[in-house]
């Protein structure tokens, strides 16, 4: 297959699909509002909260497979747990073949494992909440029904990654974005036809099939299904794959603990101690530079499929390239959006009669300059994943760890409040991680900063030129 490419199509339906799953809880927050009792509304945040910790059941499987697909598609006949095995010219389709069967089985598992936890943690939980499931009707076919709503969201995770691998960009997020729209047609439909909170359920059950219906049509090709129905399933090849990929997928889900420990749980000790009024405007802080982030990254996470290619192909010259304009990408968006969100962040937010308010615009600079650094050496460390090594999960735990103790001290012994909690983060951070992962990568390829600055700008004009008349980048 060679060189993977991306094209003016990609790019365009890449953004869409992330403006849209950004969009998706700000569309359906006023009928919720609306159509909901009080107690239902409460549930649903419950049912929020639960989906927001699925990516840690993936065990960081997701970019392991996504990556490995890449490399079988660019032509590698072996998978190894570090580095790249042997290219061929050809695709080796008995190794597809048991990749996919992998995929599928462990996908399975993680499912049903999720489920099972679910239904046995969750259900005791949800008695409690609803006074005996007493306090909203049907509650308990509710929670069952979105709890299968989860089990099929995870179990056809694994056919984004395969779309992704394949370099099928702009399919995966034809996927993506039907799940989305499907979910919010559901939802609304529901919740007019007086379903109540299982119309959130049912939106969670019915929305995955549509992007397994799409992943599975564009990537079985028909010169796929003939080259993959040659060969049966191997147990023994596929025992050798999981453990290849568990080897960097257990650093990555290390890495994912330390990720939610930073972002989430922080939050959730903050929320202990803070008045609801500072919390509220440390969370509305906190979500609209995650937004600007997800936004200002979107070109590079679109990229990694191109990065393994390269890397397969040993093109260091022209991922260095492509990896360098996406940098600028990001800087450019990320800047841009930080001036915005600092001086005329309040008055929008006024403009629309929010009841949250920012922090102070030294906290919103402070904490812009903190998440520019946090998403600056996450994209480094794209760029070092790329090679299959993943050396960054013990730095991500024990600074999540670090971040949570900071944390504690600074809302029980100091009064910094809001400011107190962004200068943990960014000192926590600015220790190791920050620095090191641009650091390691840029020695990798024997250059300086500077120069990967320079040579990012002057690809730019490149890149956009070649995407204005759609060709491949």
């Amino acid at each position: 297959m060679g060189e993977l490419n991306l094209n003016k199509k990609d790019i365009i339906w890449s953004y869409i699909a992330q403006f849209l799953s950004i969009g998706t809880g700000i569309l359906t927050l006023p009928f919720i509002l609306n159509k909901l009792s009080t107690h239902e509304i409460g549930l649903n945040y419950i049912f929020l909260t639960i989906s927001s910790v699925i990516a840690l059941v993936d065990l960081g499987f997701a970019p392991q497979f996504a990556r490995n697909f890449t490399y079988v598609f660019s032509g590698a006949q072996e998978l190894k747990k570090e580095g790249i095995g042997n290219i061929g010219e050809k695709t080796n389709y008995n190794l597809l073949s048991n990749l996919l069967k992998t995929a599928r089985l462990i996908y399975a598992i993680l499912a049903f494992i999720a489920f099972i936890l679910l239904l046995i943690i969750g259900t005791p939980y949800i008695y409690i909440t609803t006074k005996g499931f007493t306090v909203i009707p049907n509650i308990l076919y509710v929670w069952i029904v979105y709890s299968l709503g989860i089990l099929f969201q995870i179990f056809y995770s694994y056919y984004f990654s395969m779309l992704l691998g394949q370099g099928k960009i702009k399919e995966q997020k034809y996927a993506l974005i039907g799940n989305k729209i499907l979910y919010i047609t559901i939802l609304i439909s529901g919740l007019y036809s007086g379903w109540g909170l299982m119309s959130v359920a049912l939106a969670q059950l019915i929305s995955p099939f549509w992007g397994r219906y799409v992943s599975y049509h564009y990537f079985y090709t028909k010169e796929i299904q003939k080259n993959i129905s040659i060969y049966k399933y191997d147990k023994k090849e596929c025992i050798r794959i999981f453990r290849t990929l568990w080897h960097n997928a257990k650093r990555t889900a290390v890495m994912q603990i330390g990720a939610f420990a930073i972002l989430r749980f922080s939050m959730f000790i903050a929320g202990l101690y803070l008045t609801l009024e500072e919390f509220a405007s440390y969370g509305l802080m906190v979500q609209l530079v995650g937004i600007l982030g997800s936004v200002s990254c979107t070109f590079m996470q679109i990229s990694q499929p191109k990065f393994a290619s390269l890397r397969t192909i040993n093109n260091k010259t022209k991922l260095l390239s492509t990896f360098s304009g996406a940098l600028i990408i990001y800087y450019l968006i990320f800047g841009i959006g930080s001036l915005i969100l600092i001086f005329l962040g309040q008055d929008i937010l006024n403009l629309i009669k929010s009841n949250a308010f920012l922090p102070p615009k030294y906290i919103v600079f402070i904490y812009c300059m903190v998440m520019f650094l946090e998403y600056n050496h996450s994209n480094f460390a794209i760029l070092i994943s790329s090679n299959n090594k993943i050396p960054f999960a013990p730095a991500a735990i024990l600074t999540g760890c670090a971040v949570c103790a900071g944390i504690f001290i600074s809302v029980n012994f100091t009064t910094l409040g809001i400011t107190g909690l962004v200068l943990v983060q960014g000192i926590c951070q600015g220790i190791y991680q920050n620095w090191k992962w641009p650091h390691l990568a840029l020695k990798d390829f024997g250059i300086s900063f500077n120069y990967l600055i320079s040579l990012g700008y002057k690809n730019l004009k490149y890149k956009l030129y070649k995407i204005n008349y759609g060709k491949e980048i």
